[in-house]
């Protein structure tokens, strides 16, 4: 089988159109749109081809995929199922008409694939020692060839968690040739249940003949062993931690794992918030200065409910609490919370609502990410401002309320966000919209006759102009309407 290419001019001989040797050399196009877990099995979508061979029927071309072990070699086919691949023809097909943005020479559309990874097989789990890696084997005619699964999409559809299977820890990673690597890791201490508290992080575990340790830069802090019958409980006191990190470990140096741990857990120590996470499947500490911590986050009644955990000293002389918003430019305070506060001790519970059907509070909470503090004002007149530590509780989808949609979500900082963006109108929903609009909309309105007793600014567009506008507007927003086409419109004079 050779492929003959169909040039412009015929005065070679025959073997220069021979395009065989040269679509073997062709490096293949690869991408990973999708790799999830579902219980045990990895799903991985994708799509792959070969340049300029088309893929229009579901035949074109022969995918097979093979796990396989990078050290030993060995390798376990797995199934996969061809499917149609949607968006490939216009991102890698051949531009061929300027005018029309949709026209496209080669056909890509059936380069699709879905391989399902089924980590409890017996034959996977023999294998499941070190890095794997998804082998790809191609097969067309005349040409066969293979390679790794890979080159992942932005964003993190592509890169899943951990998971622990059985005795196995299995982490998806890429490595720098963007290949998609299971690296996988025996268990032999596995979290059976975590249990924090502010005084103690208690850990039960399978029996195990070895000592767990907590281990800092600082110092090694060694945990109280409990046996049991089937299980052993390991407690550490948590006061006794002072360091910025740690890790819980085996005295052998054999790291915990555990699935229970996607989600942070707080501890308000004596001196210190420590928080329990995971990190490549491994159970963690760090130490932090006091601040408040977000519990539960809900939607009430189309508005924000929050309730905010902390500790404080002199709770008992505290006499309010509320919530500031900071965004780039501006600030929001609410009002005080009242009736809403629980004090037991030095633990203080606060419960508000983000009142964004309020329109008195939310005319100047522009599109923007603010930042949510809490401020504790006490009998002394004294004041202590926490940011909101939000990594504990699910993110808080979008909703929208008149020309906006609110959300939150916790930043790198794990500080509380909460998202404000603007709702285009139908016709400001595209580029393309909006680009209709600027050049035959706004014309067509400057037509129209201008008012004499009016003053017309034009508004500007970087960040210091915009402070300049809000501050404008906030001294004469009872003189001043919005006009698309011109901007602002300063209709009365003002004493």
């Amino acid at each position: 089988m050779h492929y003959i290419g169909d040039f412009p001019f015929h005065d070679f001989p025959e073997e220069y159109y021979d395009m065989t040797k040269e679509l073997r050399l062709y490096p293949e196009t690869r991408s990973l749109q999708q790799v999830f877990w579902n219980d045990n099995k990895l799903i991985v979508k994708g799509y792959s081809f070969i340049q300029r061979l088309t893929c229009s029927s579901k035949h074109a071309q022969q995918l097979k995929a093979n796990l396989l072990n990078v050290a030993t070699k060995e390798a376990v086919p797995v199934p996969l199922t061809v499917c149609k691949a949607n968006g490939v023809r216009g991102r890698h097909g051949l531009k061929v008409d300027k005018s029309n943005r949709k026209a496209r020479y080669y056909n890509y559309k059936w380069s699709g694939f879905e391989i399902e990874i089924d980590f409890s097989r017996p034959e996977i789990q023999k294998i499941a020692n070190g890095i794997l890696k998804v082998e790809l084997q191609y097969d067309r005619e005349g040409i066969h060839t293979s390679f790794y699964a890979g080159g992942p999409v932005s964003g993190n559809d592509a890169r899943p968690k951990y998971l622990n299977v059985k005795n196995t820890k299995v982490l998806p990673y890429y490595n720098l040739g963007y290949d998609l690597c299971l690296n996988c890791e025996s268990i032999d201490v596995k979290v059976q249940q975590l249990t924090v508290t502010d005084r103690e992080l208690i850990v039960q575990t399978q029996q195990s003949k070895d000592v767990l340790i907590c281990k800092s830069d600082a110092a090694v802090y060694e945990l109280r062993m409990e046996q049991g019958n089937d299980m052993q409980t390991a407690v550490l006191d948590l006061n006794a931690f002072h360091a910025d990190h740690g890790v819980i470990m085996e005295q052998g140096g054999k790291a915990l794992s555990s699935n229970d741990l996607r989600l942070s857990r707080y501890a308000f120590t004596t001196d210190q918030l420590i928080r329990v996470y995971s990190d490549a499947g491994y159970m963690n500490l760090a130490g932090e200065p006091h601040r408040s911590v977000l519990t539960r986050l809900y939607w009430a009644e189309e508005q924000i409910g929050m309730e905010v955990e902390t500790r404080l000293v002199d709770a008992d002389k505290l006499k309010h609490a509320y919530f500031e918003l900071q965004g780039e430019s501006s600030s929001l305070t609410m009002a005080p919370v009242s009736g809403k506060i629980s004090v037991q001790g030095s633990s203080v519970t606060t419960e508000a609502i983000i009142p964004i059907r309020d329109d008195t509070f939310t005319k100047n909470m522009m599109a923007d990410k603010w930042k949510t503090f809490i401020i504790y004002e006490f009998e002394d007149g004294s004041v202590q401002k926490h940011t909101i530590a939000a990594d504990a509780v699910t993110q808080l989808s979008r909703k929208p309320y008149n020309d906006y949609y609110y959300s939150v979500y916790a930043n790198m900082d794990l500080d509380m966000i909460v998202k404000v963006t603007r709702k285009w109108k139908w016709y400001e929903s595209n580029k393309l919209r909006r680009k209709f609009v600027e050049l035959f909309i706004y014309p067509m309105l400057r037509i129209l006759p201008v008012r004499k007793k009016g003053l017309y600014l034009k508004a500007g567009g970087d960040r210091s102009s915009t402070v300049i506008q809000r501050r404008f507007i906030n001294t004469w927003k009872k003189n001043i309407r919005i006009i698309p086409a011109y901007g602002l419109l300063l209709t009365k004079e003002r004493q």
